[in-house]
């Protein structure tokens, strides 16, 4: 049989050996047929010594089919008898790829250099699971540690636990790159990785607990659970783990981390807001459940959902939570900040004072323009008068001119605090405001005539006018209200209250 060697004879042999019946013609054709010598002949006679390794070659059926015989790939092997180093190093490749140990012994006994690209073939073999060939090239002087031990971090990656297990005993490290396998089987959700690694001494607090927020991050409950029980820092990082379940919407893990935790006062404050925002109603479910201290966090919640109009969260703690009435009436004064009546008067009939800290909900509700709000409280009780009419002068800062006439007819003084509303229209510039103050009695001189000098000062032409046309004194402490507009260029009121 070996002494076939024309091409002719031999393309014959492959062309009739195609039919299963002329294979068994006789039994020396079907030996040939079956040859891997003569199948190394053939390939190397119908392509050349030069293209049977060439992968760029043509692809032909037939020399695909055979090459992937092992067997035939190492007859041609052994008749080339190829001395080229990069061939060798692409054709060692391969062979640990295919799986193929003999071809990769032959290639290693011929010259291949199992250290070449940081001995890439040590890790070839860890990533295709081939662990004969990585014994056999641990044993021929593969390095084990080469690029920072990827051959062990790759066996973690993929799950191959034997590979691993024998790379260990050889003396890899397993804390390379910061514990990077450990780190990866907790993104990739191995437990049986993270079990292994952690028996063999990984360590579960490397890189500030990187291992338990990068399960937390990942979703896996089962690593969060396995590496707490093993004594992981359920705060490393400040609480990173916690951050990043809720940051992932990993609702499972938020509920066992702080359920663990037993303690919301330290961190709730600062993450709250993030994660009703993230997750609603459902993270506030997951608060009550586990029975958390809600004082720690409910005062949050509630401002949260006001601020933001969440009538589901807003309704959902006032129906299930005992709430502290200081918490009630802080979240009432927010209502009346961010003009939401409907929750004004949920939390008044929840027990809300509406003279909570000196009527400040009246004052914040003036302040930010919410004109139903202001007749709701003072149609409710809230006293107009409270510290010394401050609603009214809240009102003139903030341009609010609606609320002011409603404040006027029904009672506010307008002379409170020595006619202070005037006084802060005039400076803030608000021509209306002024107007409609002096209307209802304001005094143009009330302190001194401060009103025209504070117009004067800010540049506000038409409300000098309109304070001098209505008796004020343009003379006032030495012509002061001159004296300030000349010093700030105010030119037009200069000419003014020259003429």
């Amino acid at each position: 049989m070996n002494t076939v060697s024309s091409y002719h004879i031999l393309s014959k042999i492959f062309v009739l050996s195609q039919n299963p019946e002329l294979r068994l013609v006789s039994r020396n054709f079907y030996d040939v047929s079956i040859s891997n010598s003569v199948k190394a002949e053939y390939l190397i006679s119908k392509l050349g010594r030069a293209n049977v390794f060439d992968f760029n070659y043509p692809n032909l059926h037939i020399k695909s089919k055979l090459l992937n015989i092992e067997g035939v790939f190492l007859k041609v092997l052994q008749k080339i008898q190829t001395s080229d180093s990069s061939e060798l190093k692409k054709l060692l490749r391969f062979s640990i790829t295919k799986g193929w140990i003999e071809v990769a012994k032959y290639l290693v006994h011929n010259g291949a250099d199992i250290h070449a690209d940081n001995d890439y073939a040590l890790i070839n073999a860890c990533v295709n699971g081939r662990l004969n060939i990585v014994m056999y090239l641990i044993d021929n002087g593969a390095d084990i540690h080469a690029n920072n031990d990827m051959a062990f971090r790759s066996a973690c990656k993929y799950k191959l636990l034997d590979i691993a297990q024998s790379l260990i005993d050889n003396g890899a490290n397993i804390h390379a790159e910061e514990e990077y396998a450990l780190m990866n089987a907790c993104i990739k959700d191995d437990l049986d990785i993270v079990k292994y690694l952690t028996k063999n001494g990984a360590d579960i607090y490397a890189s500030h607990g990187d291992a338990l927020s990068y399960a937390s991050l990942s979703g896996h409950l089962d690593i969060v659970e396995y590496l707490i029980e093993n004594g992981a820092d359920i705060h490393a990082g400040n609480d990173l783990a916690l951050f990043r379940a809720f940051g992932y919407g990993h609702l499972n893990i938020v509920r066992y981390l702080i359920d663990k935790i037993n303690d919301t006062r330290f961190f709730l404050g600062e993450i709250l807001e993030i994660a009703i925002g993230m997750y609603g109603l459902d993270i506030v479910k997951i608060l009550i459940a586990i029975e958390t201290d809600i004082n720690d966090w409910v005062d949050y919640a509630l401002i949260y959902a006001i601020e933001f109009d969440i009538p589901d969260i807003f309704d959902y703690i006032l129906d299930n939570c005992m709430i502290i009435q200081s918490y009630i009436d802080k979240s009432f004064i927010q209502a009346c900040i961010n003009c939401r009546l409907h929750f004004v008067k949920i939390l008044i009939e929840n027990g809300a004072d509406i003279h909570a800290f000196n009527d400040e909900a009246l004052r914040e509700a003036c302040r930010r323009g919410g004109l139903d709000i202001v007749k709701f409280l003072i149609e409710d009780g809230a006293d107009i008068h409270a510290g010394n009419d401050k609603a009214l002068r809240c009102a003139c800062v903030n341009y609010e001119l609606d609320i002011i006439r409603y404040l006027i007819e029904n009672g506010a003084d307008v002379h409170a605090s020595n006619d202070e509303a005037l006084r802060q229209a005039s400076e803030m510039g608000h021509y209306d405001i002024v107007k409609y103050l002096i209307e209802n009695g304001a005094d143009v001189h009330a302190s001194n005539d401060e009103a025209l000098r504070q117009a004067s000062e800010m540049g506000h032409y038409d409300i000098v006018k309109y304070l001098i046309e209505n008796g004020a004194d343009v003379h006032v402490s030495n012509d002061e209200a001159l004296q300030q507009a000349s010093e700030r260029d105010h030119l037009d009121i200069v000419k003014y209250l020259i003429q």
